[in-house]
């Protein structure tokens, strides 16, 4: 449960101002969150005599950097952020590092890597960015600023990226059947073909025999361990060997995501030790990372091939995304001709109780994903806590699982903010807890409120009513304009205004304050927008389906449009309560916890 600093917030507020504070120096006056597990135990267990199956060694890597989320236990990594100090090679001379910052987004697939060398004083030298995308290389003066092509760094960066040991994972299940495992001297190793348009073989030493034992909250123990030791990558004749050790949870202590990242990384080519990085803190809960390609590099690679996203294609459930169900009704409409849009839309306040899938041991002792809580039921010999969300039954795994999925699920299209808003998108994220105005009970503002509810349509207007803080909207659809700009108010919901072009209702809303952000604090903080802020919504009906979408347009902060949707909502015939928002409470006990979800 995520509780609010309000004294703080109210008065960095009142002091200077919303947009102004959040840049404001946050206080860590809170305790760390909780461990995922009640215990941890250290363990070391003897070699392996024969070779496990690629299934189980997969299984058993993933579950262990954490990255197989929820009860269908899925890889939910797709962005990543990390600092580190240490030395590495730079055009052939070694470097002792003033800073270093890596970055990858795996739907591109893409890396980013900012450093720069320390000078006699200590002070940085000359900044380096050095960006892989798909099968283009570039630098960059700044991140996203300043691209020129760098062709001849197209295979050793692609390498750089996918000797991590996130990407080992990935790219062994993106191999198949080409993927083996083998026994050998005790040690297991993992082998596969590298992914287009590398042309190269991974060998990857897997460490069986340190072990974390853990004791969950239902006091079932289980292991961690099969951790990457040693990545081995052959191109050609380049040879590239990485070493990775002490894998800790390295983010903020309040930030917790259970995906564990090596402490140290070596890395030799041609048996040349050309990097030495100590980790120092990373953003492992998919944070607001974004690698476009910039126009010039484009052109500069016009041949560049192909490449697959190094990302399971249904690692997380998507909210209602897509062409939907054909129509199998036909499409009521209003005495003018217009599409009928009156209807209670969507769920509400979700599916029903017992839809979810559920955990729990089958007749043999082993743990099993049931479809629902009826099967469970009839089949289970023990059931986990009703929580449809934690793998391995833990409870206090919920609230992070299910915000790596929802992280990974909304984050597949994020909002393009032009490079100089990049970090500041990441630096609301980590303070969401004090900087979200939602917490104090502000209305969330569009588009976060997402689609409503309930649809009133009427002669020369439409209202839309939803169940977010029992908000409404009234939009004229009679033709008339938005107001003046001197009699507009900057407002959570806006001034709207709705038009019909054929069949579909187009609402424009404009006269925002910047308070608010353009999606949930759970999913995707710090998606902030100024005053100029301009949102247009499409509402389309075919049969019993309605589909909603939106394009938000602020130039001062997007490098382009934001375009969502449009997603398929069915028609609710049912007879149940709505669900009433119960009254928001502020909290004025200082913050103790900031638990992300």
């Amino acid at each position: 449960m995520r509780t609010t600093a309000l004294a703080t917030v109210l008065a960095l507020g009142m002091m200077i101002g919303h947009a102004d504070a959040q840049y404001v120096g946050i206080p860590k006056t809170f305790q760390p969150s909780l461990d995922a597990a009640t215990k941890r135990v250290r363990l070391k267990n003897p070699p392996p005599t024969t070779a496990p199956s690629v299934k189980d060694t997969l299984y058993r890597i993933g579950d262990a950097l954490g990255m197989l989320r929820d009860t269908e236990e899925r890889d939910a990594i797709l962005t990543m952020d990390w600092r580190a100090g240490g030395t590495m090679t730079v055009d052939g001379q070694s470097c002792t590092l003033a800073n270093y910052r890596g970055q990858v987004r795996y739907s591109v697939p893409g890396m980013r890597i900012d450093f720069a060398c320390a000078q006699p004083d200590g002070k940085p030298s000359m900044r380096h960015v050095q960006v892989i995308a798909g099968a283009m290389a570039w630098n960059e003066t700044a991140p996203g600023v300043g691209a020129t092509p760098a062709p001849n760094a197209v295979t050793e960066r692609l390498v750089e990226l996918w000797s991590l040991p996130y990407s080992v994972y990935k790219a062994a299940t993106l191999a198949g059947a080409n993927t083996k495992v083998t026994l050998d001297g005790g040690i297991v190793y993992l082998l596969y073909p590298l992914p287009a348009p590398l042309t190269g073989t991974a060998r990857v030493a897997l460490n069986t025999t340190d072990a974390i034992e853990l004791t969950m909250d239902s006091g079932e123990k289980y292991q961690l361990s099969y951790w990457i030791d040693r990545v081995e990558l052959r191109v050609g004749n380049m040879v590239t060997e990485t070493t990775y050790s002490d894998y800790q949870e390295l983010n903020e202590p309040d930030y917790r995501s259970d995906v564990l990242f090596p402490r140290r990384i070596t890395q030799k080519r041609g048996g040349t030790t050309v990097l030495d990085l100590t980790t120092q803190r990373t953003n492992t809960y998919n944070p607001y990372v974004v690698i476009p390609v910039p126009a010039n590099i484009k052109a500069a690679f016009p041949a560049a091939p192909a490449t697959v996203p190094a990302i399971p294609s249904a690692a997380a459930p998507q909210r209602g995304g897509g062409p939907g169900p054909a129509a199998n009704v036909p499409t009521p409409r209003t005495a003018d001709g217009h599409p009928d849009l009156n209807g209670r839309w969507g769920g509400g306040g979700g599916g029903a109780i017992g839809t979810g899938t559920v955990q729990g041991l089958d007749k043999d002792g082993k743990r099993v994903t049931f479809a629902s809580l009826e099967e469970a039921k009839a089949k289970a010999t023990k059931i986990y806590a009703r929580n449809y969300n934690a793998r391995h039954g833990n409870p206090t795994w919920a609230e992070r699982d299910q915000g790596m999925d929802d992280r990974f699920r909304d984050n597949m299209n994020p909002p393009l903010y032009k490079p100089e808003n990049w970090d500041r998108v990441q630096y609301l994220d980590l303070h969401g807890n004090y900087l979200d105005t939602a917490f104090l009970c502000a209305p969330v503002g569009l588009p976060r409120i997402g689609a409503p509810v309930r649809i009133v349509q009427q002669a020369g207007e439409v209202i839309l009513m939803y169940n977010a803080r029992n908000t409404w909207r009234v939009v004229p659809t009679d033709g008339r304009p938005h107001g003046s700009e001197d009699d507009r108010d900057q407002t959570y919901m806006g001034d709207s205004v709705g038009h019909w072009e054929g069949d579909t209702l187009v609402v424009e809303a404009v006269g925002f304050n910047d308070d608010t952000w353009l999606a949930n604090v759970a999913t995707a903080p710090g998606w902030f927008h100024t005053t100029d802020m301009r949102v247009v919504e499409t509402y389309r009906r075919d049969g019993n389906t309605l589909y909603y979408g939106y394009t938000v347009y602020d130039p001062s902060v997007l490098a382009e449009p934001w375009k969502v949707g449009p997603r398929a909502i069915q028609l609710n015939t049912t007879n149940g309560p709505y669900n009433e928002d119960p009254p928001c409470i502020m909290n004025p006990r200082p913050m103790v916890s900031r638990e992300r979800g």
